[in-house]
């Protein structure tokens, strides 16, 4: 079993069951991606202006829904937003 602290309260979480990553989104605007192989925080980023509500995984895309309204797609091969 693993445990996962955050600052701020996590507001969602999704799989990527093919590379085996779970990403969390929280209140501190943070999204991160946990390698489940590891256990270790791979990467973590500044995803939104307020606090994330809703994560969606859509082929090489993530989605980010937060709470400033707007919904941000970032690409998980370059780590470019679109």
């Amino acid at each position: 079993m693993r445990i996962y602290k955050f600052s701020d309260p996590c507001s969602y979480a999704c799989l990527h069951e093919a590379n085996n990553m779970l990403f969390t989104g929280s209140w501190d605007k943070q999204v991160r991606a946990i390698d489940l192989k590891t256990g270790e925080i791979d990467r973590s980023f500044v995803a939104a202006k307020d606090a994330i509500k809703c994560l969606h995984l859509y082929e090489k895309w993530l989605f980010v829904g937060g709470c400033d309204s707007v919904v941000r797609a970032y690409d998980l091969v370059s780590g470019h937003t679109k």
